[in-house]
């Protein structure tokens, strides 16, 4: 007797139902995995995200198709995006691309809002700190937008010329960077990752402008009335820890003073070139503490004006719906160039030596930190991770001391034992009587107990001896 068919109804339900079992022990599963691996170990097992770069020579496809953008040379990378020097192929004419490959999070994925923003301060006037957005296209694999090409950043400058900036080119660099900010913020943005890195200057005959750019974190902070938005109760770390404010380092929400705050210390990192910030070498808590000290005693650095110290007194006094005083900001360092008697119609330390720029090549810099966004493959490492760091810093050491105990005893065993003869280059004879398959061993600092255990037994009574 056949069995009846179910109806169209019945076997929606048993799929259905079916579905949800599945899915229910993918989350049981999910969660005994969670369970007994710890959250630092998944992290670590987590794939990281290689983004794909373009090779010279590769087309890229306008948005009209009329014509390809092709890649000359790759400029640089930072924790959000790509920058490589294009060129039209109907002409030669050359243009600076930015790429971002559609892989990773949401919140990684940024260069939608540097496109937008870009294209908002075209439509402005004060627009003369900032790059020429061009064109903005997409494919399956990346986005990307084209812009005007400028020259290298200040802190590639300075370490091309490796020595210090004169005051003159300091005060004028200031001067500029705030009006930068200053039209940046009546646009509605803040940039919250002002650092040398992310300040460049122009190409020649612009080589006297100074450009912000660099827009991978940026955020609107006014409304589409002009009214700032509501302070957020706690925000993620957004920004490079040696430059950020100190209300980033505290997950407190960003407004346009906290860019002022990163343009001072950005100044005080070009006034000291080669000793760089009192924090340079700490790590995130030690900053914090330094900075929070520095606002407290207003111990400048040496090479740092005393007259900043008015400036960081009126910083310090801003709050979150403060509109920054930009002006009173200018006037300070002029007044305080003129009574140093600092020319502010010098010449910067780079203009007329664009040729010179370009012939050297910038030295790496070993102490270089990234911007960091949401996920830990920005740039900036989580706690977990760093508290396996530490654990695993303690493994080696512990590591190192049992291997010194080792070379101890084989130190020992080595002058105890009649059956070896060291040599000029310290290698070591066997004795006639040994096997001659037997491979030759050296001595070595880092030694096994497996290589210790035939160490030992060779030196047996019955083993014959050199006289």
């Amino acid at each position: 007797m056949s069995r009846p068919e179910p109806s169209p109804g019945t076997r929606k339900d048993s799929t259905a139902a079916l579905t949800r079992l599945t899915s229910k022990t993918k989350i049981q599963k999910a969660r005994a995995f969670s369970k007994n691996v710890p959250s630092s170990q998944q992290k670590r097992n987590k794939p990281e995200i290689v983004r794909k770069l373009l090779k010279a020579g590769e087309l890229v496809l306008s948005l009209n198709q009329s014509y390809s953008w092709e890649v000359l040379c790759h400029l640089g990378s930072g924790g959000f995006g790509d920058v490589y020097k294009v060129k039209r192929t109907n002409n030669d004419k050359e243009f600076a691309m930015k790429t971002e490959f559609n892989v990773g999070s949401r919140t990684v994925r940024r260069l939608k809002v540097e496109k937008n923003l870009l294209q908002e301060l075209m439509t402005r006037e004060s627009r003369r700190h900032f790059v020429e957005f061009v064109e903005y296209g997409t494919n399956v694999e990346y986005k990307w937008f084209v812009m005007t090409l400028i020259g290298p950043s200040l802190d590639s400058v300075r370490r091309i010329f490796t020595r210090n900036y004169t005051c003159s080119t300091v005060y004028k660099t200031s001067i500029q960077l705030v009006e930068a900010l200053q039209d940046l913020h009546n646009v509605g943005y803040l940039h919250r990752d002002i650092k040398p890195a992310n300040v460049c200057i122009g190409l020649p005959p612009n080589d006297i402008v100074i450009f912000l750019l660099d827009f991978g974190i940026a955020r609107k902070y006014l409304n589409k009335k002009g009214i700032q938005r509501p302070a957020r109760s706690r925000v993620r770390f957004f920004g490079t820890a040696r430059f950020c404010s100190r209300a980033c380092h505290n997950n407190i929400d960003q407004s346009p003073k906290d860019d002022l705050e990163g343009w001072l210390y950005t100044v005080m990192d070009l006034f000291c070139v080669l000793t760089g910030l009192p924090w340079k070498m700490s790590k995130h808590p030690e900053i914090l503490a330094k900075k929070n000290e520095l606002f407290a005693d207003q111990n400048l650095p040496a090479a740092v004006p005393s007259h900043f110290k008015r400036i960081m007194r009126y910083m310090n006094a801003l709050k979150y719906t403060d509109c920054v005083d930009y002006h009173y900001v200018i006037n300070e360092l002029k007044t305080e160039a003129t009574e140093q008697k600092i020319s502010l119609t010098d010449k910067f330390d780079w203009e007329g030596k664009s040729e010179e720029l370009k012939r050297k090549k910038t030295p790496p810099d070993e102490n270089k930190e990234k911007s960091v966004g949401d996920e830990p493959q920005s740039g900036q490492c989580s706690e977990t991770e760093e508290e396996v760091k530490v654990v695993d810093k303690k493994k080696d050491k512990k590591k190192d001391e049992q291997s010194g105990e080792l070379v101890e005893n084989v130190k020992l065993q080595k002058k105890k034992s009649p059956t070896r003869k060291t040599g000029e280059k310290g290698k070591e004879s066997r004795s006639s009587d040994r096997p001659k398959e037997a491979p030759k061993r050296r001595w070595s600092k880092l030694t096994t107990k497996k290589s210790v255990e035939p160490m030992a037994s060779s030196a047996s009574p019955s083993t014959p001896t050199k006289k």
